[in-house]
């Protein structure tokens, strides 16, 4: 069981400005919460409570004050800060002392997911996949997966296409071995220059060698929060469920 949760919650959020031109775009609300709390309320209902919080350029204060520990949310919060934004491969290796010899999941911080996910008994690196119906989202904001015939592992990710084959997205998540803080760490220092190590950077290593294994979610329960249409749309849902629940508990 994975026992441990990175949530990468910095970035320049210039897709949703001027929203995030005096804030930071986790602070942002989804319905009736900021985005980075119901992040970390997911991660919670998954069942992971030590959770690292990575934070980069202006406005992290925020964040840390709504958080605070994490006693409120059930959980374990720490945090690690750098001032200018760096690539995905840096801020794993400023985890690697959270993380130490264990699998972890790593979840975009602007990643909305409905309901919680299952981390039990898996094969990682793992990745959840969902299919996307056109009506949905920007099919052109995501990468798109193709599956094995068994629907299991990751044979192939095209990156932001320009239509849609498989129909099936990358969402927010994944789950690593502690071995990718070694690995993010040769692939920013290869050819001796440092380089720029994103998720797909490692993603694309692990398929090169057939191991991406992945879990299928329902349709319409994850969207990237990166734009204000996807922003709506999740309050929408947010506030459907919510109504959902209070009908439930009222029989």
């Amino acid at each position: 069981m994975v026992q441990k949760a990175v949530v990468m919650a910095g970035g320049y959020a210039k897709r949703l400005r001027p929203l995030t031109t005096a804030t930071n775009k986790h602070m942002l609300p989804v319905y009736d919460k900021p985005m980075i709390q119901r992040v970390i309320e997911t991660i919670v209902a998954s069942g992971v409570t030590d959770i690292l919080v990575l934070l980069t350029h202006s406005y992290a204060q925020p964040v840390m004050e709504l958080l605070e520990h994490g006693d409120a949310l059930g959980c374990s919060i720490h945090y690690e800060y750098e001032r200018e934004a760096s690539d995905v491969g840096n801020r794993i290796m400023c985890a690697k002392r959270f993380i130490g010899g264990e699998p972890f999941l790593l979840m975009l911080g602007d990643s909305y997911y409905a309901k919680p996910l299952n981390l039990e008994r898996l094969q990682y690196p793992h990745m959840w996949v969902m299919p996307l119906g056109p009506a949905f989202d920007d099919f052109r904001k995501y990468a798109e997966v193709e599956l094995s015939p068994d629907k299991k592992q990751v044979i192939a990710i095209t990156e932001k296409p320009t239509k849609q084959k498989s129909g099936i997205i990358q969402t927010g998540a994944w789950v690593f071995g502690s071995d990718v803080c070694d690995l993010a760490a040769r692939m920013r220092r290869s050819e001796g220059v440092p380089n720029e190590v994103q998720v797909r950077t490692i993603v694309n290593h692990y398929l090169a060698h057939n191991k991406m294994w992945a879990t299928m979610l329902p349709p319409r329960s994850f969207l990237d929060l990166g734009t204000p249409d996807a922003l709506l749309q999740a309050g929408i849902l947010a506030k459907e469920e919510a109504h959902a629940r209070r009908l439930t508990a009222a029989e």
